[in-house]
This record gives structure tokens, sequence and C-alpha cells, in this order.
């Protein structure tokens, strides 16, 4: 039998006829429901389930912005102007109330009016025939939208005043922007005029997206959000806010829209991003770091590297006066030297550590204001390290002046003792270039070494090299590694350059088949002791020169304290070369002791 909808509010109107006008005994009556329709924005129908035809107001035209002949004809041109996410509900109701032989039925939707969205509530009675199938239905639509409109505003104030007077927006849960307010405006540069109507898009960076969705979705639960998350401004460039949605609900208490205040968080979050930048420069700073009261050099801050400097706890510094880290006789001085803070200071002195021992510092200092008292912003540094390497410095120029001289007086004593025994110009550059270039080759390595030696094997390949015309296995080396001292490495190297160049004009290396090897042993002990054996084979013949060249004198005498021996077998010249390599500490005691005995 049939019954009233379980959506069903109110009673069903009266029957509906002519050009809508619903039938009553009274004209009077009859005028005063059209004078309502028109002024309650109400429209009414009367439609034939059996032939689809139907009669409607001209309100009801209206509202759906339809010709008669489009609505009376079908209920295509009514649902084609529901909105396509309400169309299913709509359907759905009409099938439920219909099923269940429903009598009285209502519903609200929205509709697309000329790209304008307007919300409708529609009240309807179904008639029934004798086999119970439906055979007419009529009721009437009335326009809800400047209800809802103002049901959204006065949400949207109530917003207002619970949040704040920042950026306030509203916008539908599809995102379409509803409300604008001028601090939106400030903030996303867009006007009111430029927003409204708009996607929420229109402010969200493409990564935000998503986010946004899912919370709309969550406020159009019901739920409160609350984040911080950035927007594009009109002229694209992002801001970071802290946002607070809230739901906005109609007159029947559904979510038809959410109320978001956003505020400008990119100051705050750069003054904390600046902080930390700060706090973790002056954390890791090599720098010392000191925030000092001017008035008394009370330590109010400072950083770990004072811990580590002064061996004090940080506790225990900020209890401290800048005072109590200077060496008691640069105390004196402290007065003058925060007196002449000012604009920026730079000066040296001396600090101690918490074990008493002392440092020498450079402070940099800037007096500053802050909460109304005068501070002092001072850097200190330990320059330990630059003074001594200012005297290290100042060593290694003296001894370069010393090892300049001593190059220079051998180059001479080259040149002098070279000229006699040439004879001629071009054999007079050829030795002395070739002389040149091994002590030019010895110093290279002595500076990879920082002259504080050469390797002994390296020595022995860059001599020889060049007389071996790229055919490495004519020369056979074998020993231990040894670092030459320095002293030893230039008159050593000139003594191979010797023996090189005599192997490549008389001995084996001026054979094809010739090669020298050479071997040494290195013996430690209360004297070091190195012998190198040169020993040559499978070149001509070799006699013992009648008289003895430079090239011989650099070899037994240009190495200080060696002993060489030099001999000439079938095979080749064998030179054998010891020397005494104790280093000068070491030698020094034994020095000391045998001047004693001698007194």
């Amino acid at each position: 039998m049939p019954h009233e909808s379980a959506i069903t509010v109110r009673p069903p109107l009266e029957g509906a006829g002519g050009p809508m006008r619903v039938s009553h005994a009274d004209p009077v009556s009859g005028e005063l429901w059209s004078m309502a329709e028109e002024l309650g924005e109400i429209g009414s129908f009367d439609r034939d389930l059996r032939s689809g035809k139907a009669r409607v107001s001209d309100t009801m035209c209206r509202i759906f912005g339809l010709d008669r002949a489009a609505l009376e004809s079908s209920e295509k041109a009514w649902m084609n102007r529901i909105h396509p996410d309400d169309r299913g509900q709509v359907e759905n109701a009409l099938r439920v109330a219909t099923a269940d032989g429903a009598t009285n039925v209502k519903f609200q939707y929205r509709i697309l009016r000329n790209g304008e969205v307007r919300w409708i509530s529609t009240r309807l009675r179904i008639v029934y025939d004798a086999q119970g199938a439906p055979a007419r239905r009529f009721g009437v639509n009335q326009d809800m939208t400047d209800r809802f409109s103002t049901t959204i505003a006065n949400a949207h104030l109530a917003a207002v005043v619970e949040s704040s007077s920042e950026a306030i927006k509203s916008y539908a849960l599809d995102g379409t922007i509803l409300s604008w307010n001028p601090g939106a405006e400030r903030l996303f540069g867009y006007s009111a005029k430029e927003a409204l109507g708009k996607k929420i898009d229109l402010i969200l960076p493409v990564d935000q997206r998503e986010e946004a969705r899912r919370k709309i979705a969550d406020v159009a639960s019901g739920g409160h959000v609350r984040l911080e998350s950035r927007r594009r401004r009109k002229d694209g460039a992002l801001v970071d806010v802290a946002i607070s949605a809230s739901p906005v609900r109609d007159a029947l208490g559904r979510v038809v829209a959410v109320s978001s205040l956003a505020h400008d968080i990119g100051p705050r979050l750069s003054a904390q991003r600046a902080l930390e930048r700060y706090r973790l420069l002056a954390e890791h700073a090599r720098d010392i770091l000191f925030v000092l009261r001017l008035r008394d050099g009370a330590i109010i801050e400072t950083n770990k590297a004072a811990v580590l400097a002064y061996g004090h706890d940080r506790e225990t510094l900020l209890k401290m006066n800048i005072a109590d880290l200077r060496s008691p006789e640069t105390v004196g001085a402290l007065s003058e030297d925060l007196a002449r803070v000012g604009e920026g200071t730079l000066f040296e002195t001396i600090h101690k550590r918490r074990d008493g021992s002392t440092f020498p510092v450079e402070v940099s200092a800037v007096s500053m204001t802050m909460d109304g008292e005068l501070m002092v912003l001072s850097l200190v540094r330990d320059i330990s390290e630059r003074r001594e390497w200012a005297r290290v410095q100042r060593l290694m120029t003296r001894e370069l002046l010393h090892r300049v001289k001593n190059s220079v007086a051998v180059i001479q004593s080259l040149v002098r003792l070279t000229a006699p025994r040439a004879r001629n110009l071009e054999e007079f550059v050829a030795s002395l270039s070739g002389r040149l270039s091994a002590m030019a080759a010895a110093h290279d390595l002595l500076s990879e070494m920082h002259w504080r030696g050469a390797d002994l094997g390296e020595l022995l390949a860059k001599q020889l090299a060049h007389y071996l015309g790229g055919q490495e296995k004519r020369l056979h080396m074998d020993g231990p590694r040894v670092r030459l001292p320095q002293q030893f490495a230039v008159p050593l190297a000139l003594a191979l350059h010797e023996l090189g160049t005599n192997a490549a004009k008389h001995g084996s290396l001026s054979s094809p088949t010739g090669q020298v090897d050479l071997t040494w042993t290195y013996t430690r002990g209360p004297r070091d002791k190195l012998s190198i054996l040169w020993r040559e084979s499978g070149g001509p013949p070799v006699e013992r020169p009648t008289s003895s060249g430079f090239g011989s004198t650099l070899i037994e005498r240009g190495l200080p304290g060696a002993r060489v021996d030099r001999r000439y077998e079938p095979g080749g010249l064998v030179c054998t070369i010891d020397l005494d390599l104790t280093p000068a500490r070491r030698r020094a005691p034994r020095a000391r002791k045998a001047a004693k005995s001698a007194d």
C-alpha cells in the first residue's frame, strides 16, 4: 500500500492544473498562490508519468532557465540541468520512493544554470493507479541559493571571529573559491575579483595539490585541519603559511564548504632558519666566540670551541669574567682593550687555560646593544700555530738563503773546474750542462721530500735514465729503501752523473750489449753505513786512465767523508762508494765526548 517516503518531512501539496495555477474555488486564493510562487521562487509542476507530458509554472521555467516546451515535453531537460555530482542522488531518491510506494518525497540538489551553480529544494507527491503503478507526480521546486549563501556567509563570519583576521577564504568542496578577504589579497596577490569562482588550485603549487585534496576530504568529513605548507602567489613566488581549515555547514547540518585561514609564517621560519644557521656556525666554528657585558666583562654566551680551548665546561665559563681567562701579565690592559671596542678593534694578547698554561690569541671585538645593555661580540683565535709557522718560515728563509749560497758556490766550482779541462766551448757547455742537470734532478727529489732527504733508488734511477736510451733493462738495481740525507744528495748525484758519462763514452753503456749492475747495502748501528757497488759488464776493454780529470775528482773527492774505490777489471769498471750516514744528532754527543777526552 502506498505510504510516505522516509525522506519526506512535510505534507504533500495539493494538485496542479492549467498553466500551473493551483485550482482554488476562490479566485483570490489562486492569485495569492501565484504571488507566493513568484515571491518565494517556488515553481510548480504536474507530470503524467504514463504519457510523460507535464504542465509547469512560469517560475519553474525561470528557476531552471528553460523554456516551457522543453520542461513539459519530458523530464530529460530537467535532469540535464541537475549538477552531474547530484544527478545520481536525485535519480536514486525517486527510484527508492517509487519502489517503496511512497507518496510524499523531498530532496535538495544543485543545478547548473548558464554556468552558475544554484541550490534547489524539491517536494513532490506521487499518485499511483489501481494496480499500484506510479501514474502522476506533481509538486514544487524552490530556489534555495540565496538562503544557502546567507548560511555560508554567517558560518564564515563566525570562523573569522573565532580565528583571526589574516588571509581568510572559503571554498566549496569541489575547490571553487567562494570568498576572499583583503588579507588573502595581500598574502596571495590576487584580488577578490580574480579569485572568486576559480579553483583553489590557483594558489596551490603542483606538489601540494594532492595533499590539499586530502585535507578538503578531511574537512568534508567534519574534521578540522591545521598544517604548515606552501602556497603560490600571483607573481609565482612561494610563501610559507600556517593553515587552519574548518567545515562550513548548511541549514541541515551538512558540510557544504571549507573556511580556511592562512597565516604567513615566512618571517618566522626565516628567523628560525637563520638562528639555527648561526647556532651551528657558532657551535662548530674553530674560533672561540664570546658575548661579553661591556661594563664588567662578564661572559654571557660562548661556544664549544671555548670549552675545548680553555678546558672549562660551558656552565663554568658562563660564570666567569673575561679577565679570568687572561694571563696575569695582560690583565692590566683589559680595561683599555674594552674601552676601544667601539665600532670594532683587532689586537693580540695572551690567554690561559684551566691548567695554567698560556697561549697567544688574536681578538676581534665589536660592541652592540642587546636588550638595552651594551655588549661585546668577541671572536678569539688561537694563533700559536701561526706564530710557530712564522718562526719556521724565518728558519726556512734563512735555510733557503744558505742553500742558495751553497748551490751558487757549487756552480761556481763546477764552472771554474770544468773550464780548464774543456777543449772547446761546445765541450765546456755540454759538460757543465750535464752537471747542472744532475744538480737540478737532485734538488727536485729533495724538494719533493721537503728537503728532509731523497730516496736513494729514485736518485740513482733519475741520474742514469739519460744514458739508457729507453733501454731500462741495461741497468739492474737492487738494494733496500734508503732515505739519503739531503747533504749527500747533490754530491752523490754529481758522482753518479760522472760514472754514467764515463760509461756512455768509454765503458759498458757505449756498447749495445753492455749493462750496469748497481747494488747497495745499508747497515744501521752505532754508525749507519751505506755501501754502493757500481759494476759494468759487456762493454769494451777498459784500462786505468793515465791522467785524472775533473769527473774523477768529483767521484773520488766530491762526497763528504766517503771512501771511494775504483777498479778497472777486464769485464769493466767496478766502483765502490762507502758512506757514513750517521745522523748529525747522533754524531754530536760522540763529537762532544771526543772533544772532552782530548781536553
